[in-house]
């Protein structure tokens, strides 16, 4: 039972009662909200340190909840986007060392996502 006015969202209740929420982007934020589901998904992979990688998707985490807020704040995205980036450059740049095969071309991937919303 909902008490509450529920926007953005979607609501799935499974036959097993298990219940998923979706979270929809605000309109105009509908490729940055993809980018960033990309971005999650690659960043496991990715091998960061545990620090690292915290830090780096609780920025993720902040601009999917910017993408879904009724009225999103261009600068609190800004902001993540440009720390997000901190943690996948180096990376990239092969200027970590002992991360994992391949963490090279994800980051590339992850940055490759970010490219058109981070000046």
């Amino acid at each position: 039972m909902f008490r509450d006015s529920v926007t953005v969202s979607q609501v799935t209740v499974g036959r097993d009662n298990t219940v998923t929420q979706h979270q929809h982007a605000a309109a105009g934020f509908e490729e940055l909200a993809t980018a960033m589901r990309h971005v999650s998904e690659l960043l496991p992979r990715i091998g960061l340190s545990a620090p690292d990688a915290e830090d780096a998707a609780e920025h993720v985490s902040d601009v999917i909840a910017e993408t879904t807020a009724a009225e999103p704040d261009p600068g609190r995205i800004r902001r993540a986007l440009r720390g997000l980036r901190t943690f996948l450059q180096p990376v990239a740049d092969q200027a970590v060392s002992g991360v994992g095969e391949g963490a090279h071309e994800l980051a590339k991937e992850a940055l490759g996502h970010l490219q058109q919303f981070v000046s």
